[in-house]
This record gives structure tokens, C-alpha cells and sequence, in this order.
């Protein structure tokens, strides 16, 4: 018979759920968290101080420049206005406006702004509250073309009769500055940089300085303020992404886990155990009906012989009723196993106590197998204690020591020795009934297994020896349900020794019986 496959399938597939469940608890118990270090701070915080006074210095010396130009620059002379400012960064135009109103109006462009756009030219609407040697309040129409981006400082002339208007294109100089504070900040910044500081310098037109920085928006922002724009250093902190997991949420998974783990080993165990138990009832209709068949042909041809030699030998036609009679008790003995067993298996099986004494029951048992015995040439004997009496059923009492001298009978070699014995056990308080044999025995680790329901120590019906394999399952599931035990005793010199242990019953109950049985 093909062994089923559906146990290994169920084992596979809720092992593999067991993993999926372990799986996904882990997943949803998986947390990734950023940790953050503040990396330099100290150090970013005295860079930008310094950063903020080389943009401030460079914001006065641009200042001094002007202030120069404005003194130096006489009126009138293009030429001198067009000297003097063509080497200052970003100075697009200078502006000559009357104060007040009074004088001419001039215009000295230097070079085109950015991108080429046209610079504007301011125009004096009032001077009204400036007063000579303050610092002037100027409204001026600028008249802003597209594309200016550019900034207008103005300074009194040096004979403090007009403004010097200096039109400024704020990219050139913006670009100046970072270009000056590229090749400045390498040793500012170099105890920031030691401490691993993730940092960035960042103004007007772009980034000065990108020191490990990522995408996202800075921890930390130092703002610096100048003429010229804003500027900033933008810092980062440290992240690790650090992988934690939810404690409570992976026990659970792995309890669900080994739940369901379980769970598959136990449907595949019972489903194993089932299909072989299903093998086993398969070899066991086989084995019925060869054991069925054996005594039914035994029967029928003894049958034959005797009513043949009926009115020649009546010696012989006796001797071949005499073996119907054998195969006929063993034939009932199969019947009586099976049915026992299909009882069992429904619950129906009902059992009654009363006085069994077991010398009687021991030479009832054995009178059946005598003949078979004795033309094998084994010498059989009972040793039961007189007087010694169990409480239980006797039917079942009776089935029990009959399946196991069959078994004897089975198994014991020819020209052996079969031995009933019992009595009353040490206490009083139960009997016991024993078969031996000097048979090939019981295997070693094997006492256990032969009490299982079609357990055979060979699988195969041609084995030498017949047998459903029901009979000792049969014999001590009896004695337990009689309150008694079945063993398998291990036995000196070879052979096979089996030990029924039983209650006793006690003496006036046997008195009792005594007296309704005559």
C-alpha cells in the first residue's frame, strides 16, 4: 500500500505558516529610528562668529572706498570719476545729483551690470531736513529697468555740495565675496572640522562651504547680516538609523509561531498515526482472511476425511473431528478477537465482576490446546495456588489467558515447554496468572510495541506463524478495563513471560459464589 502523503503536506504547509506568522511579526515589530549627535557645535558657533566679522570687515573696507571716491572725485571730470572707480568690484555708475537742486545733474557709467542690463539713473526729488555734515536723507527716483538687481549707496562730495551715487551690481560683488571667503575659511574652520562638524557656509549666489551635508533641512542656523545679503552656516547633526524591535509584538509572533509549529506537528503526527493505522486495518482484512480461510479449509478437509473413514476407521474419523474441533475453537478464538476489538472501538464493550477461581480458569483454557500441544511434543503444566480467586469477568478472563497461550502455541518452538502458574500476590489485595514458554522471546526495546492494535513483530503474512496482531491488544485492554495490568516479563534462559495481575476477590464473596454455584 502507497503510504500517504497528506501528513508531510500538512507539516510543510503550516510550517511554512509558522514562518510567515515569525516573519511577519518581526516585520511589524521592526522600527528604524534616527539618532541624532550633535556633532561641533561649540566649534560651528565660534566659526561663525569669526565668519561674521571677516563679512563686516570686508562691508567696512567697502565703505572706506567709497567714502574715498566720493572725496577724491571733483566734479565735472569724467575722466577722473571713470579712473578712480573702474577698479572698485561691482561699481557700475557714479551719480553726480545736486544738493538741492542746484548744479547739473551727471551721469558717469562704468561698465554694463549683470546679464547686460541697463543701469538706472537716480534722479533728486528733495533734500528737505538734511543739514551739511550729517550723514544725507535722499529721495531718489530710481527708475528700476528690467533686469537691474543691484543696490545704491550715496555719499556727500568732498565740497559737500552734491551726492556721489554709486550704483553697485550686487551679483559681481556678492561673487567677490565668496570667492575671497573660499580661500579665507580653511583655517577658521579647521577645529570644526576636526570635530566632525557637518556644516555649510551659504550666502548670496550659493554655498561657500558643503561639509558632509545632506538633503534634508539643517539642525542648526547661524545667521549673518551685511550689506551685501544675507549669509549663513547651516549645520547637521549626526543621524543613525538604528533598528529596534517591539518586544511584546515578536513574543507574540513567535508564540502564534510556535503555536501554529505545534499545531502542524501534531495533525502531522495524528494524521500519520490515522494512515497507519489505516495501513495496518488494510493488512489486517488481509490478514483475517487468511487466518479466516486456514481453519475454514482445515475444518472442511478434516471433515471430508472423517466422513470417509466413518465406516472403515472409526479410530481415524475420530481423530479428524477431533482436529475440526481444534480449528473450530480457533476459528471461534479469531471471531471472539475481532469482535472484542469492534466493541472496544464503539464503547460497547460492558464487563461484569464477579469470583473467577483461577485454577479452573487455567486448566479451561488450556484444555483446548492439548492435542495441538502434544503432537508438537511440548509438555505443558498448571501451578496455580489452590484457592486462589480474582474478581472480574469471566469471559474476559478467559479470553485474556486464552490469547496468550495461543500465542505461546504460535511462536514456541516445537518440543518446548508451556507453563500456566499463579496465585495470590504478596498483600493479598490482588491475584496473578502467568504463560511462559521457551520460545525465541521477546526483542529487547519490543515489550512495549507487541501491545499495540495489529502490532506485529513481522509484517508478513507468510511468515511462519499466523496472527491478526489483535490478540494481545485484545488481552490487556481486558485486564485493565477489569482493573488489572498485562505485562511482558523478561524471562531467564530464553522464552517469552506474560504476567496478568488481577483484584482479588475477597473471601466472603467467593464463599458466596460458592454456594450459588452448588
Amino acid at each position: 500500500m502507497q503510504p500517504s502523503r497528506a501528513p508531510l503536506f500538512t507539516l510543510v504547509a503550516l510550517t511554512a505558516a509558522a514562518a510567515a506568522v515569525l516573519g511577519g511579526g518581526v516585520l511589524s515589530a521592526r522600527r528604524v529610528d534616527e539618532e541624532r549627535r550633535q556633532v561641533g557645535r561649540e566649534e560651528l558657533e565660534a566659526f561663525s562668529a569669526e565668519l561674521a566679522g571677516e563679512l563686516r570687515r570686508l562691508e567696512a573696507l567697502y565703505d572706506r572706498h567709497l567714502e574715498m571716491l566720493a572725496e577724491r572725485v571733483p566734479r565735472g571730470s569724467e575722466i577722473a570719476m571713470r579712473e578712480s572707480g573702474e577698479h572698485l568690484i561691482g561699481l557700475r555708475q557714479i551719480s553726480w545729483v545736486p544738493w538741492e537742486g542746484r548744479g547739473t545733474h551727471a551721469e558717469y557709467p562704468l561698465r554694463p551690470g549683470s546679464g547686460g542690463a541697463r543701469t538706472p539713473v537716480p534722479v533728486a526729488r528733495g533734500n528737505a531736513g538734511a543739514e551739511r555734515g550729517s550723514r544725507p536723507v535722499l529721495e531718489l527716483d530710481l527708475g528700476f529697468p528690467g533686469g537691474w538687481e543691484g543696490d545704491f549707496f550715496y555719499q556727500w562730495s568732498g565740497d559737500k555740495r552734491a551726492f556721489v551715487v554709486f550704483a553697485v551690481d550686487r551679483a559681481e560683488v556678492a561673487a567677490a565675496v565668496r570667492g575671497h571667503l573660499g580661500r579665507w575659511y580653511g583655517v577658521p574652520f579647521e577645529p570644526a572640522a576636526a570635530a566632525g562638524a557637518l556644516a555649510a557656509i551659504e550666502g548670496p549666489g550659493g554655498a561657500v562651504l558643503a561639509a558632509g551635508v545632506g538633503t534634508r533641512q539643517p539642525d542648526l542656523v547661524l545667521p549673518v547680516a551685511t550689506r551685501f545679503g544675507r549669509w549663513r552656516v547651516a549645520a547637521w547633526d549626526e543621524v543613525e538609523a538604528v533598528v529596534r524591535y517591539d518586544v511584546p509584538t515578536v513574543a507574540a509572533a513567535s508564540v502564534g509561531a510556535l503555536l501554529v509549529g505545534l499545531l502542524g506537528f501534531a495533525m502531522f503526527a495524528h494524521q500519520r498515526r490515522w494512515a497507519r493505522l489505516a495501513e495496518r486495518r488494510v493488512s489486517f482484512v488481509n490478514r483475517v482472511s487468511h487466518e479466516l480461510r486456514t481453519p475454514l479449509t482445515n475444518i472442511l478437509l478434516n471433515a471430508d476425511l472423517a466422513s470417509e473413514a466413518l465406516d472403515t476407521d472409526a479410530a481415524a474419523s475420530g481423530r479428524r473431528l477431533g482436529l475440526v474441533r481444534e480449528e473450530a475453537g480457533r476459528l471461534a478464538r479469531l471471531i471472539g478477537n475481532v469482535l472484542s476489538f469492534a466493541r472496544s472501538e464503539r464503547g460497547e464493550l460492558e464487563l461484569a465482576a464477579e469470583p473467577v477461581r483461577l485454577e479452573g480458569l487455567a486448566e479451561a483454557a488450556l484444555a483446548p490446546f492439548r492435542p495441538a500441544l502434544r503432537r508438537r511434543g511440548m509438555r505443558m503444566s498448571v501451578e496455580v495456588e489452590s484457592g486462589a480467586a480474582a474478581l472480574a469477568d469471566p469471559d474476559a478472563c478467559s479470553q485474556v489467558l486464552t490469547n496468550l497461550i495461543s500465542n505461546a502455541e504460535k511462536y514456541a518452538a516445537a518440543g518446548g515447554e508451556l507453563r500456566v502458574a499463579g496465585g495470590l500476590a504478596a498483600g493479598g489485595d490482588s491475584v496473578w496468572l502467568s504463560v511462559e514458554d521457551r520460545g525465541p522471546g521477546i526483542p529487547a526495546g519490543a515489550e512495549e510495541r507487541i501491545f499495540g492494535a495489529f502490532e506485529r513483530l513481522s509484517e508478513r503474512v507468510d511468515e511462519g506463524s499466523s496472527g491478526t496482531g489483535l490478540g494481545l491488544a485484545i488481552a490487556r485492554d481486558l485486564a485493565r478495563r477489569m482493573g488489572g495490568e498485562l505485562r511482558c516479563a523478561r524471562r531467564d534462559g530464553g522464552g517469552a513471560r506474560f504476567v496478568l495481575e488481577l483484584p482479588a476477590a475477597p473471601a466472603n464473596v467467593v464463599a458466596l459464589g460458592d454456594r450459588l454455584a452448588s
